[in-house]
């Protein structure tokens, strides 16, 4: 079982990091969004995953990742984009998430 406590304070300093980095640095919300994903909240999950793409397009497990955060939100029936994100995540190489295309985006 995770800690909260740790996973807060772990989101406080990749805050600190945004900042020291100028918020250039893709693994910064990446990683924060797996935080928030962690502790369940998934509107600041898809926000960092969103801006990780947004600095770096070919970065394919940021999709993945957004994409499941949507599928989070949004129940078993994923939005288009949401089938969309995981496939992009495919064509960029990240192969784990072909199963989740197949499951979800028939």
């Amino acid at each position: 079982r995770l800690d909260v406590q740790l996973l807060y304070e772990a989101l406080d300093d990749f805050n600190r990091a945004e900042g020291l980095s100028g918020g250039k640095e893709k693994f910064v919300p990446f990683y924060r969004g797996k935080i928030h994903f962690q502790v369940e909240n998934f509107e600041r999950a898809k926000q960092d995953f969103q801006k990780c793409i947004d600095l770096d397009s070919t970065f394919a497990e940021a999709y993945h990742s957004l994409a499941l955060s949507r599928i989070v939100t949004e129940g078993k029936t994923p939005a288009s984009e949401t089938c969309a994100l995981l496939r992009k995540s495919v064509e960029l190489g990240f192969t784990k998430a072909q199963e989740l295309v197949e499951a979800y985006c028939k």
